[in-house]
């Protein structure tokens, strides 16, 4: 079984997605923000982690999304982790940065995320990212 850790503030779309991947034998964890990850990734080693790019706490955005996450595992220079810097990351948005000449999903490539998915999208869509993403990997 896979261990996939899903950073999603939107409870309806992470039990969505944890329902699909767990059809496809994988266990998924869901952080609230990239900190509550982190805070995962210190004690368990993921398979693979998706990432929404925008966090709503309080009725704003906050920072602690997709790019805070995917920077963080990716320079791992504050915590080290159990979860390794080069796990795949895949990360979804809807939304567009403000005052940003690239999109959210650009800058996710930029800051290392393997794999990225505009919303909406479709389940199947997801899965088959997932599966590409853990091709080769053991169980």
């Amino acid at each position: 079984m896979h261990k996939v850790v899903l950073i999603e503030d939107d409870f309806i779309h992470s039990m969505d997605i944890k329902s699909s991947l767990e059809a496809i034998n994988c266990e998924v964890d869901i952080a609230n923000s990239a900190s509550e990850a982190i805070s995962l990734c210190q004690n368990v080693r993921y398979d693979l982690a998706i990432a929404d790019v925008f966090i709503v706490s309080g009725g704003t955005y906050v920072p602690d999304g997709g790019l805070s996450f995917v920077t963080r595992v990716r320079s791992q220079t504050r915590v080290k982790l159990k979860t390794s810097y080069n796990v795949p990351i895949i990360v979804i948005s809807g939304g567009v940065l403000v005052n940003s000449p690239t999109s959210p999903l650009e800058n996710a490539r930029s800051l290392g995320a393997n794999y990225t998915l505009k919303k909406p999208f479709e389940m199947a869509e997801l899965v088959a990212v997932v599966q590409q993403a853990l091709a080769g990997k053991p169980e």
